[in-house]
């Protein structure tokens, strides 16, 4: 097995145990501001986004400082899998409700499943793709994108069915009044 799929292996499980422990860490550091931007504040689908997106980020991060700079298509991998991760979890989301309305079990086998592909894609991607300055700095562009986005509809979120919590009716961050 070569050293790049053993890294992407190695970010599915970073990914899936970290995402787990991320769920819990908006209220673990007490529910401020700054947690609400990169933690869940909700059970709501698009809080969720971030489960994976910001742990995926994180494992970029070490990637790129180990083995990622041996890589010309890091970047647009990460960018693309940022994107990817997101639009087939809201798809899947959308698709699954209609027949298995809050089904857990299946919302938890698409998040792997979507972490599993991603990564494989970023194996394949990360060796077949030749990039360029240009092309990184977008890639880099549209993942803080991303992140400003997922932060952004945290305390603005409007009023459509990914955004809501559907166990407490709540969009978005709602802070506690002493």
């Amino acid at each position: 097995m070569d050293k790049l799929l053993k890294w992407q292996i190695g970010g599915m499980v970073f990914v899936l145990l970290l995402g787990s422990l991320w769920h819990f860490l908006f209220e673990i550091t007490g529910s401020n501001a700054i947690g609400a931007a990169f933690f869940p504040v909700n059970e709501s689908v698009w809080e969720h986004m971030k489960l994976f997106f910001y742990p995926y980020l994180i494992y970029s991060a070490l990637e790129w400082c180990f083995i990622g700079k041996g890589y010309s298509g890091f970047f647009i991998s990460k960018a693309w899998n940022s994107f990817f991760m997101i639009i087939m979890v809201l798809g899947f989301h959308y698709f699954l409700s209609i027949f298995f309305p809050g089904v857990f079990v299946i919302d938890i086998i698409i998040t792997i499943a979507v972490i599993i592909i991603a990564f494989l894609t970023d194996y394949k991607i990360m060796r077949e793709v030749n990039s360029n300055r240009f092309v990184d700095f977008t890639a880099v562009a549209a993942i803080i994108m991303m992140g400003i986005l997922l932060a952004f509809f945290t305390f603005y979120p409007p009023h459509n069915t990914i955004f809501e919590d559907h166990t407490r009716n709540i969009y978005g961050v709602v802070f506690k009044q002493d």
